[in-house]
């Protein structure tokens, strides 16, 4: 019975015990709010621009701030900064709000595109001391205050102040929006403490455990991951860079100029009159010497020489008076030595020397040693008895050693002067320049010639052959000399330049600049001058290479209109550009075949040559 008895006891004291226990008093949370300062508004806000934040989302962020002044933050690189159109119109609408702005931004292209469009513009904020708006926040005060409740399962916990929460806190599940998504209810589920039937806790370990992800879970994840690769690998990845030759031209600009005599205008060339240049005439005497070769011929030595039978085949004597011709088949010719007459139909012997020259003027040489049987006629011979009358060696001819020399001609000598004073004539305008480029060397000066054949004076002084040299006399060569007086002109090319160079600029095109100057090039055409040739006109020219500028505002233009197009639509539009000569794109990755749409992955730099 006792033992029931206790039993009983027991039973009830167990089922007091696992009633709910009821509390008299809890705590009451009161959250006191305190006021908001008031405060004016800030005179400057600080603005923090995205790298790809497009300028009418700025002016749209902007257009909604009480602040009269704006400090503009502006990262590297940032869309805002690429354009001078853009920080124009951030400027004018800025303006239409009636607001001030100023820039801090590192970026050195975008500083330099600033302060042209006349913004004001800083490296950093600390280079300006401001004062910025401070968001305000509200202070909460926890009080305890005890109030009738009753609450089953649950002890009493003290309600602290709430402040804020960190990334760690938010990771380990302490954040309220975490216990929010899960339900409050099942985290208390998770960690409540089951009582067993002795009174005695006992931990629930499988409340511990993780529960693993469902596959449909995996699934989400893994294809929300490569969704983002591949959105990663579409817009942001893909860059291009398109190289572009810029449009080359060679202008040649003619002006009018006057060369005016340094010491009869002195006093107009100080006033320094458009287009008017100093001269000074220059003189000298010129000589040459040059040796030529002769072109005629003669022999020393034997002549081939022999006896032949000279036939009449005529019904009459003929005679054949000394030193009558022979002639041989290849021209060599034989003359007689003695007169001769021979009988009609008879025959009769002479003897013959061959000429030092043949017909031909060569010299006849071995040819005059001819073979025995040759028919020699007489080319003199006229009327009934041509033909009828010949000779014929009955021996060949081999003593001939005929050796040929050089000879001096009336022709030589008359062509080798003629040319002498044509060479000479030609030489002056070098002969000039070389003594006109000592005197700028020794003098400091740069000085030039105006080289126009009108423009150079020259007088022959003397022409003659040298060493006695006659006509038909032996020799292989002779010599001849030559002397003349030139008369010329020399100006100052840097004043020439500067008249070209000043006119260039008044037609040159804003976009273009002078790339280089080819001042070899430069050249005086002669026009005319006065009787006493103090005043000349010339029109003067010289090459200039003109090149495009690749500057940021035809780089914009180019990438403004090809993003997102095509490669060979994007390649036709820039080179079909009045600035470009050539255009070539390269992107990456290798697929790409499109102009990517962001304006930050596309660069525009200069072809190499």
């Amino acid at each position: 019975m006792a033992t029931k008895a206790k039993a009983k006891s027991g039973s009830k004291k167990s089922t007091k015990e696992s009633s709910p226990k009821k509390k008299s008093a809890d705590l009451k949370v009161e959250v006191k709010k305190i006021p908001k300062r008031t405060q004016e508004v800030p005179k400057e806000k600080v603005v923090y621009v995205e790298v790809d934040e497009e300028v009418t989302a700025v002016i749209d962020r902007l257009k909604h701030l009480p602040n009269k002044a704006v400090i503009l933050v502006i990262p590297k690189r940032s869309v805002l900064l690429q354009s001078v159109i853009n920080l124009k119109l951030l400027k004018t609408q800025i303006k239409k709000q009636s607001k001030e702005i100023a820039i801090v931004t590192s970026d050195k292209k975008g500083n330099t595109l600033a302060s042209q469009v006349g913004l004001t513009v800083y490296q950093d904020l600390k280079s300006r001391g401001m004062e910025t708006e401070v968001d305000e926040q509200e202070e909460v005060s926890v009080v305890k205050t005890p109030v009738k409740a009753q609450i089953n399962h649950q002890e009493e916990k003290p309600v602290l102040k709430q402040g804020k929460k960190s990334l760690t806190d938010l990771l380990r599940g302490k954040s309220e929006s975490f216990y929010n998504r899960l339900g409050r209810n099942r985290i208390e589920k998770l960690y409540r403490k089951p009582e067993s039937p002795s009174g005695k806790e006992k931990i629930d370990t499988g409340s511990f455990l993780m529960n693993s992800p469902s596959r449909r879970l995996l699934g989400f994840f893994l294809g929300a991951s490569l969704f983002a690769l591949l959105a990663i690998m579409i817009f942001i990845l893909p860059n291009a860079v398109i190289y572009v030759r810029p449009e080359v031209k060679i202008e040649k600009p003619l002006v009018r100029i006057v060369l005016a005599d340094q010491a009869s205008f002195e006093a107009e060339l100080k006033v320094k009159t458009d287009n008017v240049v100093a001269s000074n005439p220059i003189e000298t005497d010129i000589e040459m010497t040059k040796t030529y070769s002769a072109t005629g011929q003669s022999a020393a030595g034997l002549d081939a020489q022999g006896t032949i039978t000279v036939y009449n085949e005529s019904a009459a004597n003929q005679l054949l008076i000394k030193t009558t011709r022979f002639r041989a088949p290849n021209g060599v010719i034989f003359r007689i030595q003695n007169d001769v007459t021979v009988p009609a139909n008879g025959n009769t012997t002479a003897y013959v020397v061959a000429d030092t020259l043949d017909e031909n003027g060569d010299v006849a040489g071995e040819k005059a040693n001819i073979e025995a049987g040759t028919k020699l006629d007489v080319p003199g011979l006229q009327g009934e008895n041509k033909g009828k009358v010949y000779g014929m060696n009955e021996e060949a001819f081999t003593n001939g050693t005929t050796e040929p020399v050089s000879v001096v001609t009336e022709a030589d000598l008359e062509a080798a002067k003629t040319q002498i004073v044509e060479e000479l004539t030609n030489s002056v305008r070098g002969k000039l320049i070389e003594r006109i480029n000592a005197d700028n060397v020794a003098r400091g000066l740069n000085l030039a010639l105006l080289s126009s054949d009108t423009a150079l004076k020259t007088k022959i002084i003397e022409v003659k052959v040298l060493d006695d040299v006659k006509p038909n006399q032996v020799s292989k060569n002779f010599k001849v000399y030559a002397k003349t007086h030139v008369t010329g002109t020399t100006f100052d090319k840097n004043e020439v330049v500067e008249i070209l160079d000043r006119e260039l600029n008044k037609v040159l095109h804003p976009d273009m600049y002078l790339a280089d100057t080819d001042f070899d090039s430069l050249a005086l055409q002669y026009v005319g001058e006065d009787g006493s040739a103090k005043r000349i006109k010339v029109n003067a020219s010289m090459a200039y290479k003109l090149e495009y500028s690749l500057d940021d505002d035809l780089k914009a233009k180019i990438i403004e209109h090809v993003l997102g197009k095509g490669l060979q639509s994007s390649e036709e539009y820039i080179q079909g550009l009045e600035e470009v000569s050539e255009a070539k794109i390269s992107t990456w990755p290798f697929w790409v075949r499109k102009i990517p749409g962001i304006a930050s992955n596309v660069k525009v730099e200069k072809l190499a040559d």
